[in-house]
């Protein structure tokens, strides 16, 4: 597994006291790493590269050139980076815990990204041996208040709500989605449908049935290590020369029956005395 990189330096404020932070991205999305390319008709292979192509001039502009725009109509409103820098500076590291509240109450619907929370010890504040110390003292009043922190922090021009909550021995983050971009979706409401007593019973005893306590290792992307595999056959099978041998282990032949090994023997011996009679002759 590749050695975490930190993802931002920041600093955890809570009434007049700041503890120095790394955050580190606690999983990520796991890709085949596919490009789009362009196989010819004489087997040789290219990449395809994308472009910005303009409808209005016809013609590819380059990153530069760029804006952003509004859609208003058949119209846009062009947005530039300097009126989006004054509203939202590019990195606000300073993350001022607002409120606690029970972690029950945060509904998993609103969690985007998680990080794990580490002493950054590069950062120093007066007396570097406290930076440890206001870390500890965080954790440990988190930790026996039983209540998560809110708090903000802005990245990348963009503001994030998160969530500080206690996971074992580490301090952990959760950005958050706001309310507007939780989608509210009328669905159908199983409660207002009667089932019988007997039906619930059986379904409860097939639940005890199954069960068991929760294991990240059974998480397994089966689809995603097939097509894996997938690809270190075609490489392997790329990078050796044609008509080169490979180390794939030969397949056992089917045993000879008893005459076929008497014919083998027969034939054997009668090269063998070929053979000597050749010799003897010179």
């Amino acid at each position: 597994m590749p050695a975490a990189k930190a993802f931002m330096n920041a600093w955890i404020h809570f009434e007049a006291q700041k503890v120095p932070v790394k955050l580190y991205a606690a999983a990520r999305t796991e890709g085949s790493g596919f490009n789009q390319v362009h196989k010819h008709a004489d087997g040789t292979v290219s990449k395809i590269s994308q472009k910005n192509f303009c409808s209005g001039c016809n013609s590819d502009v380059p990153y530069a050139n760029l804006s952003k725009g509004v859609p208003v109509g058949e119209d846009y409103i062009v947005v530039e980076q300097h009126e989006l820098d004054a509203l939202v500076p590019e990195t606000n590291s300073n993350m001022v815990i607002s409120k606690f509240v029970p972690f029950g109450q945060v509904d998993a619907v609103y969690f985007d990204k998680s990080y794990y929370v580490d002493l950054n010890p590069d950062k120093k504040l007066g007396d570097p041996r406290m930076n440890g110390v206001l870390f500890a003292w965080l954790y440990k009043i988190m930790q026996q208040a039983g209540y998560a922190a809110i708090s903000k922090f802005c990245s990348r021009g963009k503001e994030h709500n998160i969530v500080i909550r206690i996971v074992g021995n580490k301090l952990m983050i959760h950005t958050l989605f706001t309310a507007d971009e939780v989608r509210a979706v009328e669905c159908f409401d199983p409660a207002k449908t009667s089932v019988s007593d007997a039906m619930v019973a059986k379904g409860l005893e097939r639940i005890a049935e199954l069960v068991g306590n929760f294991d990240p290792e059974e998480l397994k992307d089966e689809t995603g290590d097939k097509i894996a595999k997938l690809i270190s056959q075609k490489t392997a099978a790329h990078s050796s020369p044609a008509g080169a041998s490979t180390n794939a282990e030969p397949k056992p032949k089917t045993p000879a029956s008893d005459d076929e090994l008497l014919e083998l023997l027969m034939a054997s011996n009668a090269g063998a005395k070929a053979k000597s009679a050749g010799a003897k002759a010179n």
